[in-house]
């Protein structure tokens, strides 16, 4: 099994619970989250930045939903097609 080394400024169940279930369940990839940039930059194999810090590797800059501590109160709107959620946007406003 190929192994991944994110790093990360932050480390909490929601950003362990995404990881798990992109790179463990779907990816079949073992992943270790670091907040060492020392060990993130001299690590030879795969790596994820998931910060706005300048690292090597690929790097997605976060949002913010994985780090906040509240669920938040206004929902992303939403609507149904064939029996699946779609979020965001109804093709019904495009023009």
């Amino acid at each position: 099994m190929s192994r991944l080394l994110i790093y990360s400024e932050f480390e909490n169940e929601r950003l362990l619970y995404t990881c798990a279930e992109v790179f463990g369940r779907r990816m079949e990839l073992e992943f270790v989250i670091t907040q060492n940039e020392d060990d993130f930059r001299i690590y030879t194999g795969y790596r994820l930045n998931y910060s706005n810090r300048d690292l090597p590797g690929v790097r997605i800059s976060p949002l913010g939903i994985l780090s906040e501590e509240n669920i938040g109160k206004d929902w992303p709107d939403y609507f149904r097609s064939n029996g699946s959620e779609i979020l965001n946007e109804d093709p019904r406003e495009w023009q």
